[in-house]
């Protein structure tokens, strides 16, 4: 961040809007989270508010996409930095 602002000014300016921003999904999550206290998460949210259909295609994409691309980068950083 320091080296695209330029300014330590501009740097701490671009942090604390990132801070809000986190601030603020934090919030509307634990907001969401107060409404429907069940088990599930994003994925009760989604099938309250969008049906079914949605709540399926929201699964079947972090199952095999998003969570699979995560753990494949971590295992990537990992191996890199493991190996000596």
């Amino acid at each position: 961040v320091a080296a695209l602002t330029g300014t330590w000014e501009l740097a701490l300016t671009a942090w604390l809007i990132g801070c809000g921003v986190a601030l603020v999904g934090a919030l509307v999550f634990a907001e969401l989270g107060a409404m429907l206290p069940r088990t599930g998460g994003q994925y009760v949210l989604l099938r309250e508010a969008y049906g079914d259909g949605v709540g399926f295609v929201y699964v079947a994409c972090t199952s095999t996409g998003i969570v699979a691309g995560a753990i494949a980068i971590i295992a990537w950083v990992c191996a890199r930095n493991l190996l000596v």
